[in-house]
């Protein structure tokens, strides 16, 4: 096993191409162990050995590693050995604690691949592996939270999965366990970042389904817009982008809940004026979405905006640096009057006729 972790003298070529030759030949090493005496415990042998492939140095052996393994699980559960499969996989430093530390580790490499072994292990089991051993093997809510929320995209392509996740009650108690840890009651700042995208991931993944469950989506809502004004500054920096990662989404699918965090965005944006590096990254975002959405009704964000800059300067001339915030959000022709007068936008089409 150790030439599999270290490479042959840190020569990784070897173990590659066993790994590959094991790959192509899943169906046949899969039949030879159900002809063993002891089918379940061979199997168990085989699938140990192929697992230090996972605590690999190399990235490959560690990607190469992971699709045998998912191939191999497929051919198991075909000849009645799933559920041997299945023990192995949730036992103590079995395939999953493997696995979890595969991926913290090549996240990138092997991210496709390994909720692919995920899902073919816990093919019948799913909303136990993902609710229970998985929440098992993190040491805290946190780290948990934060590893469902970088599954939940590659997880929610998988049709499977997706009806599990639905279907089997996992978006439910996710949705929940974030609502609980996002809250500022709680004193741990990174505990609720990380519930707080988890459940903003959860939404981007499961539009329609958080939606149906409309006490779920006004509470998401409700923890952001708190979460705009936390004390801790990197909390209200996440929520701002979480919020206008959910703008673009539902832009794009004329969601109804679009008006609500764009309004949201827009009070936050007023409140900021002060700050410079919540505003410059918020007029940022928002010349990103204007530019993309045309549509979107510039109004709702410039009259509030334009009113806060005129009282900011105490309706003198608005000077250079609201000037260009100003020209900055502008996809619609702005006049701004001189000699102590308010900036106004001359035509919003989406908000007025023509004059």
């Amino acid at each position: 096993m150790q030439v599999i972790i270290k490479g042959l003298k840190g020569d990784y070529m070897p173990t590659l191409e066993w790994l590959k030759e094991l790959y192509t030949l899943s169906s046949q090493l899969s039949t030879l162990l159900t002809k063993e005496p002891d089918a379940p415990g061979a199997a168990v042998q085989v699938l140990d050995i192929i697992k230090a492939g996972l605590y690999s140095r190399c990235g490959e052996v560690s990607l190469w590693t992971c699709r045998l393994l998912a191939r191999l699980a497929d051919d198991l559960n075909g000849k009645g050995l799933g559920g041997i499969a299945w023990e192995w996989f949730i036992a103590e430093n079995g395939g999953l604690s493997g696995l979890l530390h595969c991926y913290m580790k090549n996240h990138h490499l092997v991210a496709e691949s390994a909720i692919s072994v995920m899902c073919q292990y816990g093919r019948y089991n799913f909303v136990e592996l993902f609710t229970h051993y998985v929440k098992n093997s993190f040491k805290t809510p946190g780290e948990y939270l934060q590893t469902v929320a970088v599954f939940l995209q590659p997880l929610s392509e998988y049709r499977a999965a997706r009806e599990e996740i639905i279907s089997g009650g996992a978006l439910d108690i996710w949705a929940e366990m974030g609502c609980q840890k996002a809250g500022p009651e709680n004193p741990d700042v990174q505990e609720r970042s990380a519930a707080l995208n988890m459940l903003v991931e959860l939404w981007l993944c499961f539009s329609g389904k958080i939606e149906e469950k409309a006490d779920f989506a006004d509470r998401i809502i409700k923890l952001l817009q708190r979460a705009n004004r936390d004390r801790a500054y990197n909390m209200q920096m996440l929520s701002l982008g979480l919020q206008f990662k959910l703008l673009d989404l539902f832009a794009i699918e004329r969601d109804p809940y679009a008006p609500i965090v764009y309004k949201t965005l827009t009070f936050s944006l007023v409140e900021s004026l002060p700050d410079d590096g919540v505003r410059e990254f918020m007029l940022g975002n928002f010349r990103l979405i204007l530019d993309n959405f045309s549509t979107i009704p510039i109004c709702i964000l410039l009259d509030p905006f334009i009113k806060a800059v005129s009282s900011v300067n105490q309706k003198r001339t608005i000077d250079t640096e609201h000037r260009r915030n100003l020209v900055l959000l502008q996809p619609v022709r702005l006049r701004v009057l001189r000699g102590g007068g308010p900036a106004s936008a001359t035509h919003c089409p989406e908000c007025s006729p023509d004059p």
